[in-house]
């Protein structure tokens, strides 16, 4: 061979090593011990931002990850291939993530398999997955937790001494944690738990040489889509999500299982900004768990659309212990709370940390909005004692007077109620709270709240449908229906009439052939703007989206015979 040639040769097999680790690789992890934890240093491995990880169907002892690096473009793939995983761990947290950032675990490697991982944390303490020491930009998806000594997800750095660079003064901050579409059962403690929870704005149980330290912030955590059932305590907890707290789409039934006080609720919210919408929270099989318990969150509250049926203790508990750190109040609407044990709402802004002069002061300054709320049948009957409390506490109690009195300009059309045989409601035997037909008086008789940005409801109907928005959690989709020899007669109409994906979305939307008769299409944003309008859109390609920030929009679709939808859709970068 001519030393030309051997050149050539000598390039070609460096250059395509290089040309092969600009474009992302799988690489199969067949060497995970079935008998014990597999530990992985990233370090150990020529892997790249963009990478997938390709866990082989089978059975195995838990995975401890070590600094996986993606980047927000590109983040490293941890997914089943071929099959249904079983990851069964007897001594340690069964998945878990240290010093990883830009990691999507997902089991949705398999089209057959909606859960394509199924995991078991047998020790007490342990988590079934673990996001820990100061990993951030983490997604956890299509994930069934079949069991866990202690949570089903958890994400926080605790405040250590060893680990200065946790605490809050050092400026880490968690961010952009996605735990969506999970399937999250039979957990000694929490179904999820996210944010160090012995810390609020001001006071920590956590000292180092006399120093007080505080657990880190957290910003954008979106919880959503997820099945959780037999929980030992909280179904979903966060706490210290500074921003961008987002829980939606849940379905939490029997929670709270072991009743120990104050962690015993389907979801509690601590210190930061939450959305809390179209939850549904159901005891089904147990008189056990509560309803929402929510403590000095920040601005930005609001919880809607949301049913709770038979909650222990109130439906929705607030205590604002805290000086509030805006004017603008919280917003609690479209509701309906279904036999709480004592009270629908109750509500406490008793100041009992933060500057001493403030210490026991009230906030009845601050706005409280009670719209459109349906509650049936409380457990409290105060108008049977001796104290300034009556009937109306029983529904929305309230830790004083003054308190009760500076907000009722706030509460707008809601129905309270101990007779819900007048309602017209679809099954309530059987916990369906639907409309049942144009005679209920919940129909088209609440407050107009367009302009908060809420167009849709539970079922994501389009709201409102009719003349007016209706009181509660569903949204009648009216339409008259006439039958021989019968007066005419409204129907309730509540099944989807379309189907579009993928969601998350990113370049393109497709939307299924129900959509015959499709009249117009709007992507609508959190506050209520539309960033898109297509009229008479032809779906046959998809429809392109155009460039927009990451995050939560609505799509609403209208067609020809006036009926109506709107859906959540998430886009991505």
């Amino acid at each position: 061979m001519q030393p030309s040639k051997k050149l050539y040769w000598l390039l070609l097999v460096l250059t395509v090593p290089l040309l092969a680790q600009q474009s992302p690789q799988t690489h199969l992890l067949n060497f995970l011990d079935p008998e014990k934890l597999t530990i992985i240093r990233a370090e150990n491995y020529n892997w790249q931002a963009g990478d997938t990880l390709c866990i082989p169907a089978g059975t195995y002892a838990g995975i401890r990850f070590y600094d996986l690096q993606g980047t927000a473009e590109q983040p490293i793939y941890i997914q089943n291939c071929g099959g249904r995983v079983e990851l069964i761990e007897s001594q340690h947290s069964a998945v878990e993530f240290q010093r990883c950032s830009f990691v999507r675990f997902t089991g949705s490697g398999e089209e057959n398999s909606l859960y394509g991982f199924e995991i078991r944390a047998l020790k007490q303490g342990a988590q079934g997955v673990n996001i820990t020491n100061m990993s951030s930009n983490i997604e956890v998806d299509h994930i069934e937790i079949a069991q866990a000594g202690f949570a089903g997800i958890m994400a926080k750095t605790d405040p250590v001494c060893s680990l200065p660079e946790a605490w809050r003064s050092s400026g880490y901050v968690m961010e952009n944690i996605e735990l969506h579409d999970n399937n999250i059962h039979h957990t000694l403690g929490e179904g999820v738990y996210v944010g160090f929870t012995g810390s609020t704005v001001w006071t920590s149980n956590r000292a180092c040489d006399g120093e007080v330290i505080y657990g880190h912030w957290l910003r954008n955590v979106a919880v959503y889509n997820n099945l959780i059932n037999f929980t030992g305590l909280d179904a979903i907890q966060l706490n210290l999500v500074q921003e961008g707290g987002l829980i939606y789409n849940n379905r939490i039934h029997n929670f709270g299982l072991n009743e120990l006080t104050f962690q015993d609720f389907a979801m509690s919210l601590g210190v930061g900004s939450y959305e809390v919408f179209n939850n549904e929270i159901i005891n089904d099989q147990f008189d056990r768990g509560k309803g929402i318990q929510v403590i000095s969150t920040t601005h930005g509250l609001a919880i809607y659309n949301n049913l709770l049926v038979r909650p222990q203790g109130h439906g929705i508990f607030l205590h604002m212990r805290a000086p509030f750190d805006n004017s603008n109040g919280y917003f609690i609407a479209q509701n309906t709370i279904v036999e709480p044990g004592e009270s629908g709402i109750h509500y406490n802004n008793t100041i009992t940390e933060g500057p001493d002069h403030l210490i026991g002061q009230q906030q009845d300054q601050i706005p409280l909005w009670l719209i459109n709320n349906l509650v049936i049948s409380p457990g409290n009957r105060f108008e049977l004692g001796n104290t300034w409390k009556g009937e109306q506490e029983n529904y929305f109690d309230f830790n004083n007077r003054s308190t009760r009195d500076a907000v009722a300009y706030f509460q707008r059309t809601n129905v309270l109620t101990r007779r819900p045989d007048t309602l017209h409601l679809r099954d309530v035997s059987r916990d369906d709270f639907r409309l049942m037909d144009g005679r209920s008086p919940l129909l088209n008789s609440g407050t107009d709240l367009s302009d908060w940005g809420i167009l849709f409801d539970l079922g994501d109907q389009a709201r409102p449908f009719g003349s007016g928005y209706d009181i509660g959690a569903f949204e009648g989709q009216v339409i008259p229906v006439k039958e021989a020899n019968e007066i005419d007669m409204p129907v309730v109409q509540t099944n989807n009439v379309f189907r579009f994906w993928p969601n998350p979305a990113k370049e393109r939307i497709y939307i299924s052939d129900q959509s015959i008769g499709l009249q117009e299409l709007r992507l609508i944003m959190p506050d209520g703007r539309v960033a898109m309008e297509e009229k008479a859109p032809q779906v046959d390609q998809g429809i392109p989206l155009p460039e927009l920030p990451k995050g939560l929009y609505f799509l609403e679709l209208r067609w020809t015979d006036g009926r109506s939808q709107v859906a959540r859709i998430l886009l991505e970068d």
